[in-house]
């Protein structure tokens, strides 16, 4: 994702009695919009980051489960076998 913010430095400023102010109102707001968008970039990796490990959790159960799974069948096995020799 690229984000480009353009700011003009006499979009933001009016003259009073010859001395350059900067509107608090338009500074409040950029820096409020600013703050938004890193929190939602912040909301968005973290939102990301909890659904990896959330499946990557799954697939490690899934993958044990079958791995004890062909355990158990082949000590099944053995104890089948074992028990057909006697």
């Amino acid at each position: 994702m690229n984000l480009y913010i353009k700011c003009d430095s006499g979009m933001n400023q009016q003259n009073f009695d010859e001395h350059n102010y900067v509107n608090p109102i338009s500074s409040e707001t950029m820096s409020q919009n600013v703050s938004t968008l890193r929190k939602t970039l912040t909301e968005y990796w973290l939102n990301n980051n909890s659904h990896f490990v959330r499946t990557n959790r799954l697939f490690a159960t899934s993958v044990a489960t079958e791995a004890i799974r062909r355990q158990y069948d082949e000590i099944n096995q053995i104890s089948g076998k074992r028990a057909l020799s006697r």
